[in-house]
């Protein structure tokens, strides 16, 4: 537990707090652990559909369909991994913070900024 009570404040944690779903809890654990169950089953949601879409593709191109239409379907496929994605890496990293101490929580809240920089603004 952090000597501030486990809180931890400034831009990182607003900016973490801005990737994850309103469905996501907090995490519990000292370390990343096992995922907790309401997010494994937001994830286990969240695959379900997109493999349905994946699904929806190789239809469409068994039906010849244009181009434009699976490239749009295939644009929906990738949003939605980078959303589970991202709510998976939130997890992780609320995760890591909670349990991390002194020193060792700046050193890690600085590399998790610079990891949070490429991942949101990745292709």
């Amino acid at each position: 537990m952090r000597a501030d009570g486990g809180r931890l404040k400034g831009p990182l944690v607003k900016q973490l707090a801005s990737l994850g779903e309103p469905s996501i809890e907090q995490p519990t654990m000292l370390d990343s652990g096992p995922i907790p169950h309401r997010l494994r089953r937001d994830l286990i949601a969240r695959l379900r559909r997109i493999e349905g879409q994946a699904q929806g593709v190789q239809r469409m191109l068994a039906d010849e369909r244009s181009c434009s239409e699976v490239i749009h379907q295939l644009a929906s496929i990738r949003a939605a991994t980078r959303s589970a994605s991202r709510a998976l890496i939130n997890h992780y990293v609320l995760a890591r913070l909670h349990s991390a101490s002194g020193d060792e929580a700046e050193e890690l809240e600085r590399a998790i900024a610079d990891v949070l920089s490429v991942l949101t603004h990745a292709p």
